[in-house]
């Protein structure tokens, strides 16, 4: 695409448990990186693939154009939403052509994204409904009108995800109001609460102690799908941890949909760093975004097996009990840990740049852990 005085190239990687199989189901998987980034997003997401080539899916993962000039180069960044859902739309549309050609069935497609990945996936499975099948959304940021009336009103919004925010509009919060059309085509609740029934189900994770993009967003996007972002059958609450309860379903929907809220999790909730010299680090032993307690930990590792479970249109049921293995490795879907066989310091490969970007993720957390009193 010509972009900036120049032509960005635009990748697609796709992804199957064996190259010679066909008849998968095609999976559209969407990074996340604050539309800003994709580095660390990206890494993030290619952790998960194997679970979902396990599953049965042909994984197809695209790159599009982002916000601001922190990468990507000058030719792929620089641009606001309009470019971004457009490059988005397009991956959707070259996936329905193409993935026959690398195994996937004609079935309609199926999605998943991570952060801004998964607002991007919502986006397409608010706006072009017919071509989906269901969608997968961890921590999803989806309501703008509402997150800037929080701003407005004088609550506490991290930096980061106004920053965020004012990149994939495209200007600073004090020139953006509610009722400009961009932001309420934007914002999915107000969209989805007037079209039940004519959305795929979704299946949404989202962490309480998630400070980058608030819990509420899930919240108002699973009461939008029942008929009133407002009042629906979702609330802010995760459960009675002091009874053990950790994470907390709510029925969106009678089409399927799922909201899951973690009493613990944190932003990359499905993204656990194992490493033993962390063990007298700022108190901790990795760096898992799944929670502090090994409690907090099993109970989303199993909403996470629930999760792919769910997305391969299996009978959830109830969420499964993790092993205890599970728990002693503090094994999150999407675990990045050592093994004998690769020492690059991940399960997922990649040479040398992987570890920088792990202990990237490690020094995020610790960090946090010191200017964050409550954790």
């Amino acid at each position: 695409v010509e972009n900036n005085g120049g032509t960005c190239h635009l990748e697609m990687s796709d992804y199957k448990k064996d190259p010679g199989t066909s008849g998968l189901r095609p999976l559209l998987m969407l990074h996340g990186g604050s539309w800003q980034y994709r580095g660390a997003g990206y890494l993030g997401q290619e952790t998960l693939v194997s679970h979902y080539t396990d599953a049965g899916f042909v994984v197809f993962a695209p790159f599009y154009r982002l916000a601001g000039d922190k990468q990507a180069g000058p030719y792929c960044n620089g641009v606001t939403h309009d470019e971004i859902i457009a490059d988005v739309d397009a991956a959707l549309s070259w996936t329905q052509s193409n993935a026959n050609r690398y195994g996937a069935s004609d079935s309609t497609i199926t999605l998943t994204g991570q952060s801004a990945g998964a607002y991007l996936a919502a986006s397409l499975a608010t706006r072009h409904g017919a071509a989906i099948d269901r969608a997968l959304l961890f921590y999803p940021p989806t309501d703008f009108v509402h997150f800037l009336n929080n701003i407005d009103s004088g609550d506490t919004v991290e930096a980061e995800g106004q920053n965020a925010l004012e990149a994939f509009i495209g200007r600073p919060v004090e020139e953006i109001q509610v009722t400009d059309a961009d932001i309420v085509a934007l914002s999915l609740p107000q969209q989805l609460q007037n079209q039940v029934g004519d959305t795929p189900p979704m299946f949404v994770v989202h962490g309480l102690a998630d400070t980058l993009v608030p819990g509420d967003q899930s919240v108002r996007l699973c009461n939008a799908l029942s008929g009133s972002a407002d009042n629906g059958p979702a609330a802010l609450d995760a459960g009675d941890t002091s009874a053990g309860e950790f994470v907390k379903t709510y029925a969106c929907d009678s089409n399927g949909s799922q909201l899951h809220l973690t009493a613990e999790g944190q932003h990359m909730l499905d993204v656990c760093v194992d490493f033993p010299f962390l063990a007298n680090t700022a108190g901790l032993s990795d760096a898992c975004f799944s929670g502090d307690s090994s409690a907090g930990r099993e109970q989303t590792l199993s909403t996470l097996q629930a999760s792919i479970n769910w997305l391969n249109n299996s009978d959830v049921g109830a969420p499964a009990e993790a092993t205890e293995s599970a728990n002693d490795e503090a094994s999150v879907a999407g675990t990045l840990k050592d093994s004998d066989s690769d020492q690059s310091g991940s399960s997922s490969g990649g040479g040398a740049l992987q570890p920088l970007i792990l202990l990237g993720l490690v020094a995020w957390r610790i960090s946090r852990r010191k200017c964050d009193p409550g954790s």
